[in-house]
């Protein structure tokens, strides 16, 4: 008897070979999209590091656009009567005759607003509150926490905790805690990113 050579595969082998073939596709993109939510997450909590840390360098050494200034030229603090302590930095060179303002508050072009996420906000003014405000945090990238607030210490390390000591018992040293979370909706979840730093004022008697 003369085999059929020419024979194919059947309908079981057909429906075997889909079978392995959509497993490993399925297995593919399950892959992939876990590799693509991990490079997700480190590239969101790597951004809020960048904004934190671009901060927190802006306050305490210099501006790279020298749009603001930081604590280096600060020749005294003052309190801000009728706000939070905590929520904002206000110093000056009295050789200037203005004050430069960082509030810690949500807004939308300026401290105040609601509805808006919390970040970071400055303005300068020679007499009263800033008349307008610069984000730090321009492309709304993260969400600073409640978390985030200046602290105040005198030269005995002791913490001021009204606006009336931080202009009388001249502290001498600033503490800056950021807590930030990123802005992107896929990352709500996620752990929030810190950064603290203790910037002791070059004016002042050190410790």
């Amino acid at each position: 008897m003369v085999k059929d050579k020419g024979r194919g595969y059947t309908i079981v082998e057909l429906l075997v070979a889909m079978a392995i073939l959509v497993i490993a596709f399925g297995l593919v993109t399950v892959l992939y999209v876990r590799a693509s939510r991990v490079r997700r997450v480190i590239t969101s909590g790597s951004e809020v590091q960048q904004v934190l840390t671009q901060m927190v360098s802006t306050m305490a050494y210099r501006d790279r656009n020298n749009m603001v200034k930081s604590l280096t030229a600060a020749s005294r603090l003052y309190g801000w009567t009728g706000q939070v302590v905590g929520r904002y930095l206000v110093f000056g060179n009295v050789e200037e005759g203005k004050r430069q303002y960082y509030v810690i508050a949500p807004g939308e072009s300026g401290p105040g607003g609601t509805g808006a996420e919390t970040t970071l906000w400055y303005g300068e003014s020679a007499a009263g509150a800033p008349g307008s405000w610069v984000c730090l945090d321009p492309n709304r990238q993260m969400t600073l926490l409640s978390d985030s607030r200046f602290e105040f210490y005198d030269g005995g390390r002791k913490r001021l905790l009204s606006d009336s000591s931080i202009e009388t018992e001249t502290p001498i040293q600033v503490v800056i805690r950021l807590v930030g979370k990123s802005n992107d909706p896929t990352m709500k979840n996620r752990q929030p990113v810190s950064l603290i730093t203790s910037i002791r004022l070059r004016n002042r008697t050190s410790f």
